[in-house]
């Protein structure tokens, strides 16, 4: 790997990483919470978090012959940034910001 996308790839390990612990932190705010809407959210986020590191920085880890060039690793880091930043931390911020309003009194009304 080159040292420009380490560097990408530490960010986006550290971002993915704080936003999970954010996330958990949100769950044992809804405590026991039963609502079918706000558990499916909870693992569409899971789900995107882990997707960063499973499905695009793990490529990074594989020989190939010939050696990814530069350009091919940004498009890998590009693509891990893009679910990152429109898919995961989005979902994580509105489930933190509901666990922080209505903690294990969440329920949802028509999202279903």
């Amino acid at each position: 790997m080159q040292p420009a996308t380490q560097k990408r790839v530490e960010s986006i390990r550290s971002r993915t990483n704080a936003a999970k612990a954010e996330l958990e932190d949100a769950v044992k705010l809804f405590g026991g919470n039963d609502d079918k809407f706000l558990h499916e959210q909870i693992k569409y986020a899971r789900f995107w978090l882990g997707d960063i590191e499973t499905d695009h920085l793990s490529m990074l880890k594989e020989d190939r012959f010939p050696p990814r060039t530069l350009a091919d690793e940004s498009q890998i880091v590009g693509l891990a940034e893009l679910q990152l930043t429109t898919k995961a931390l989005p979902r994580v911020a509105k489930i933190s910001g509901w666990a922080k309003a209505y903690g294990p009194q969440f329920q949802a009304v028509g999202c279903l």
